[in-house]
């Protein structure tokens, strides 16, 4: 299979004091120069990706890849925020879409986009080139729910912690535990994390997070 990639580079210029305040911290400098050499994979810019999409870019990381087969609809714009009304009417792919916006941004990160859906069959390809894996739940892509055993199997695979995100939310603890467990009982042995996300909804809702409510992270920790 032959995979059509769309890279960019973020937009040029007044980029080399805009990582400042991140190399201040305790071990900064050392830290952002690892941090620029990583390679991160988002499966799914919806919701959740989107805003993670942004914080990566803005923060300096070196390389972003956004993985995903779904076309933007009027119905996404008021919680997707990259998109615009524009790319609705015409139904862009959001992966492109995504990688558009994301190069206005500017700084070092390198950018692409691949429109497709992460299935078992591209997977393993695209998560060998990179670092870190990002799967959003949502948007028909790998559902940590009801297809944790797939996950887990390839956190187990590529010696990857599998660290769950879920939004602050009621149940949010039962729900974080319950994925935590259903992954180490598949793969005994593996590194397991939870977070949960405290994120102001402006609509009394999940704010950023999807209905499926969940980010998964694969990756080697620096």
């Amino acid at each position: 299979m032959q995979w059509h990639f769309v890279r960019e580079r973020t937009a040029a210029g007044g980029h080399l004091g805009r990582y400042d305040r991140q190399q201040r911290v305790p071990q900064g400098v050392a830290l952002d120069r690892d941090w620029q050499r990583l390679r991160v994979l988002l499966v799914g810019c919806g919701g959740v990706g989107t805003v993670l999409a942004q914080s990566l870019v803005r923060s300096g990381v070196g390389g972003l890849t956004v993985v995903d087969g779904d076309r933007i609809r009027e119905t996404d714009l008021h919680r997707q925020l990259l998109y615009r009304d524009e790319d609705a009417m015409r139904g862009r792919s959001k992966a492109e879409a995504a990688r558009q916006d994301l190069c206005t941004i500017g700084g070092r990160t390198v950018v692409d986009a691949l429109p497709q859906m992460l299935t078992p069959k591209n997977a393993e390809a695209l998560f060998y080139n990179h670092d870190v894996v990002l799967v959003e739940g949502s948007g028909g892509l790998l559902s940590p729910i009801s297809d944790e055993d797939f996950v887990a199997d390839l956190a187990f695979e590529f010696g990857y912690p599998l660290i769950v995100v879920v939004p602050n939310q009621l149940g949010a603890g039962n729900q974080l535990l319950q994925t935590l467990v259903t992954a180490t009982t598949f793969r005994e042995g593996l590194a397991v994390a939870g977070i949960i996300l405290n994120q102001q909804a402006g609509d009394g809702g999940n704010g950023f997070i999807d209905e499926a409510g969940v980010v998964v992270g694969l990756g080697r920790v620096l």
